[in-house]
């Protein structure tokens, strides 16, 4: 039956999200803010379709950790929900991709409108200018949001972090927010058949860039995979 619920929401999802994509284009390609809204509607209806068809929740803690200037958020990455989810909860966010997702068709008129940053990883000089897309995001007013395990990975597996979001961050002079959650135990990256339950997307307290780098990166992988947000939500009594 979980099966039927899943493939349900999946076909009507993607169905709808491509109706969206097609209607929407004209004002998106001329209004980067339309072509937010409109990456919005389709994440409330994601949201929406889970919560109907499939039984899938979610709770957000930490709301209060965001700072009000711009910042660097680093995100685990298991899944296609916490990209949405991110980019409904980080205000005037931009995430650091692959170059490829910005040449999808028609998708990536509107990632592109959004100011997404794209990584060639075949450039020599990635970090380089790379650094130098962030710090114009961020004079801009964005939040830039980053997956440094750069895949989606098993939930409850580690990956290595890839370390340049620290350099990123130390020299565009903005704090870095590291986010967990547990999107992968009922989405699977493998697997279509996704699973009732409550997803919790926790925002931490900042951590400030200018620190030691192997600290910060010892941190980030404590936070990750040491359990220690579920270990805080246990000490507080919230299941």
């Amino acid at each position: 039956m979980q099966f039927i619920r899943s493939l349900f929401q999946s076909v009507l999802f993607y169905g709808v999200v491509i109706f969206l994509i097609i209607i929407c284009l004209p004002g998106s390609y001329l209004s980067a803010s339309f072509a937010r809204k409109a990456l919005r509607v389709m994440g409330y209806f994601m949201f929406w379709s889970l919560r109907t068809f499939v039984g899938l929740r979610w709770q957000l803690d930490g709301i209060k950790n965001m700072p009000k200037r711009p910042a660097l958020y680093v995100a685990q990455h298991q899944s296609m929900w916490e990209t949405v989810a991110l980019f409904m909860v980080v205000p005037n966010s931009v995430f650091v991709l692959k170059q490829s997702l910005l040449d999808i068709p028609l998708a990536g008129i509107y990632f592109r409108q959004c100011g997404f940053i794209d990584v060639d990883r075949q450039n020599k000089s990635i970090l380089r200018r790379l650094i130098k897309k962030c710090r114009s995001a961020s004079e801009k007013g964005h939040n830039i949001i980053i997956f440094p395990e750069g895949r989606r990975v098993e939930h409850g597996e580690k990956a290595p972090l890839n370390p340049s979001f620290i350099k990123i961050a130390s020299e565009i002079n903005v704090p870095i927010v590291p986010v967990t959650h547990n999107s992968g135990q009922f989405w699977p990256r493998k697997s279509m058949i996704k699973k009732q339950g409550v997803v919790e997307l926790v925002i931490h307290k900042i951590i400030n860039s200018t620190g030691s780098a192997f600290d910060i990166k010892a941190m980030i992988e404590g936070l990750f995979y040491g359990g220690a947000h579920l270990q805080e939500r246990a000490k507080k009594g919230q299941t």
